[in-house]
């Protein structure tokens, strides 16, 4: 008898656990939302006639963990914040390299700084023509 009810327990047992699983299903519908927006400007680029130079001094971490674009890229971003420009037209990069394994150590920017200047917005009709 005693094993008559354990056998029956543990049927019991396992058909409780096994009957508890259950099955979600959802579907979901993406609706294609217009994300773009255009806008039609004009501006005038003022460019300066008098080069300007910036030296940037490539710190380890930065050598370490940028590509060489990347690192003029910032060079570029600094000399920028430096003058107050929009721009630099004709960049030119000098890069001086020290130590046993020639590191980078400073990237010379020289170009002319650019600005825009006289913003104005196109009308839709002006853009057809």
């Amino acid at each position: 008898m005693k094993l008559f009810f354990n056998l029956v327990s543990i049927a019991m047992i396992s058909f409780c656990l096994a009957s508890c699983s259950a099955f979600r299903s959802s579907t979901a519908t993406a609706l294609p939302v217009e994300t773009s927006m255009k806008s039609y400007n004009y501006a005038e680029l003022t460019v300066s006639p008098t080069k300007i130079k910036y030296d940037y001094r490539v710190r380890k971490t930065v050598r370490k963990h940028l590509k060489k674009s990347e690192i003029r890229a910032t060079a570029i971003s600094e000399a920028l914040n430096n003058s107050g420009a929009d721009l630099i037209v004709a960049p030119e990069f000098t890069e001086i390299r020290k130590g046993l394994f020639k590191k980078l150590k400073v990237i010379t920017v020289v170009g002319y700084p650019a600005t825009y200047t006289k913003f104005q917005t196109i009308s839709c009709e002006k853009n057809k023509k």
